[in-house]
């Protein structure tokens, strides 16, 4: 009968309803909120007054990096993977393939 009280949903809900019991005993003691101060939802930096800009993200120098990025320890995984098969010349060839697409992608991907 005690080991129920290990099952995750009884733990959180007995710390769900231990929390929410603190919360309603101790409520009396927060300070109280004024319902909007001046200023209180504008920006602040430094103490000086911040117009806000929009700023327009370029990825563009991004998305070809994180391709490079993905082939190369995608192909890494694969001929590391290779390495530990049978040594035949079906793998040899096949590893060869691979490798000579990679440098392909590659080539491809920053050809300007």
């Amino acid at each position: 009968m005690a080991e129920i009280l290990l099952y995750p949903p009884i733990v959180f809900l007995t710390v769900f309803l231990l929390v929410w019991l603190f919360s309603k005993l101790t409520a009396n003691f927060a300070p109280k909120a004024n319902n909007k101060p001046e200023g209180k939802l504008a920006p602040y930096a430094c103490g000086e007054e911040y117009t806000g800009k929009k700023v327009n993200p370029d990825y563009n120098s991004f998305f070809p990096f994180a391709i490079f990025f993905t082939v190369l320890h995608v192909s890494g995984l694969i001929i590391a993977t290779l390495a530990a098969a049978s040594v035949s010349w079906v793998t040899a060839g096949f590893a060869i393939i691979y490798i000579v697409s990679v440098l392909t992608v590659v080539a491809v991907l920053y050809a300007k």
